[in-house]
């Protein structure tokens, strides 16, 4: 529970866990449809997010996860919101 990932993006990025963990998933991001995803970037990973609410609200949800580069999706990552349930599937 990261607890606003924009208001600790500098603290998770610099976590040593954070960077030795090849999949980082973190909620309550309160990400917003609004948020570059480049103030966000994890050098080494790459960002998948699932913003709570598509439409620039900032709330207290949503999920950021992060794959470290040389980990191998085998399809994109599917994002599902419903009834109050947030889903990122890694496949």
């Amino acid at each position: 529970n990261v607890r606003s990932l924009h208001l600790h993006i500098v603290d998770v990025a610099s976590d040593y866990n954070v960077k030795a963990a090849d999949i980082n998933i973190f909620v309550e991001t309160a990400l917003c449809s609004n948020d570059d995803n480049e103030l966000y970037q994890i050098p080494g990973f790459q960002l998948f997010r699932n913003d709570f609410i598509p439409d620039g609200t900032r709330t207290p949800y949503g999920t950021a996860v992060y794959v470290k580069d040389n980990m191998q999706l085998i399809l994109e990552p599917s994002r599902c919101n419903y009834n109050h349930v947030e889903m990122t599937l890694l496949k």
